[in-house]
């Protein structure tokens, strides 16, 4: 019994030695891992020269979340969302999400309009860009509420086919018809319509060739 007395006694003799030593690499390593409090009675140091330390060495030590008391839920809504968390020495989205979820209305409302039912009927049907400028709101609204309704973009909207286009299929070429002083690089230097009975065959010269013709007329 007396032996292990002795045994703590000098312990802990050994341990109030290391108050202002330096520090070791295996000491470094436990910072941040564990409780400032158990390193400092671990290592025989004061808690001061933990936090120092770790803060020297920009190690955040893991807390665990807050509960909330009775009286931090009685400042929600009396003040402004960022003033309280300054004042609970809290962050914004948890502030925000607690009050949110209590559904306590916030000292400055929002000042967003509302989305009329013939409003969201436009969204999908025109490009968030000019339906903004028709709406009068903000490009990026359209587009959140859009992807909150689940309704995809305008242009990748399919386009389906009638029953005259479909019908137009196969009486003419695919390709787009020549206009007089528009020059088309796409085009193959030769190209032969088509014949049709009583019609004399048509050519099409190369791009460089017309538009030889169009800077010498």
């Amino acid at each position: 019994m007396g032996r292990c007395f002795l045994r703590g006694v000098t312990a802990r003799k050994k341990a109030r030695r290391r108050w202002g030593a330096p520090w070791t690499t295996a000491e470094d390593k436990q910072l941040g891992k564990i409780p400032d409090s158990v390193l400092a009675r671990r290592t025989g140091r004061t808690i001061k020269e933990v936090v120092a330390e770790r803060q020297r060495c920009r190690i955040r030590l893991p807390t665990p979340a807050r509960s909330w008391t009775a009286s931090e839920i009685r400042l929600l809504g009396k003040f402004t969302d960022r003033e309280a968390a300054r004042r609970l020495r809290r962050s914004y989205g948890d502030v925000r999400q607690q009050r949110t979820g209590l559904r306590i209305p916030s000292l400055r409302p929002s000042r967003a309009r509302k989305w009329a039912r013939w409003e969201e009927k436009l969204l999908g049907k025109f490009s968030d860009k000019e339906l903004a400028a028709r709406l009068k709101r903000s490009r990026a609204a359209v587009q959140a509420h859009r992807i909150g309704l689940g309704l995809g973009k305008y242009h990748l909207t399919p386009k389906q086919w009638t029953i005259e286009e479909e019908h137009l299929l196969g009486s003419a070429t695919d390709r787009p018809p020549f206009l007089p002083g528009v020059i088309c690089w796409a085009l193959p230097p030769l190209l032969t319509w088509p014949a049709t009975p009583g019609v004399r065959k048509k050519t099409v010269r190369s791009a460089p060739t017309r538009m030889k013709k169009l800077l010498n007329a």
